[in-house]
């Protein structure tokens, strides 16, 4: 007994449309597959930049350094002379230290994670 046709046969012949659209789906859904991957391993291999101890010039980044959305008197932090970072993870009074009127210098440790210093320590010099 002859089976009856399978899904790419019509009347016991081949579809070939049928098996090219098939064949292109599936390469399109490998394909994107692969680029979802691709970009889930380069935002998990992003650089983290650690500070151990290192002076770095600290600042309010809305009334010294005028960051762009900073609401409000935050620690922000110049890393190697770039542009301002906020700093989390300090319990530093900015007022205290004069911090909105000027940039002081600090020894910070911790990590750099996108565009934000999450510090383990910042003392002032």
């Amino acid at each position: 007994m002859h089976p009856g046709p399978t899904a790419l046969q019509t009347n016991g012949k081949v579809n070939h449309m049928k098996t090219l659209c098939l064949l292109s789906l599936g390469a399109a859904l490998a394909l994107g597959g692969c680029s979802q991957t691709a970009k889930t391993e380069t935002a998990a291999t992003s650089e983290v930049v650690t500070l151990r101890s290192e002076t770095v010039e600290v600042a309010c980044g809305s009334c010294v350094y005028g960051m762009d959305g900073v609401k409000g008197c935050k620690l922000a932090a110049k890393i190697n002379d770039g542009d301002p970072i906020l700093v989390t993870g300090h319990d530093l009074d900015l007022h205290e230290h004069k911090l909105c009127t000027t940039a002081s210098n600090a020894v910070v440790s911790g990590e750099v994670e996108g565009d934000t210093l999450v510090a383990s320590s910042v003392v002032m010099k």
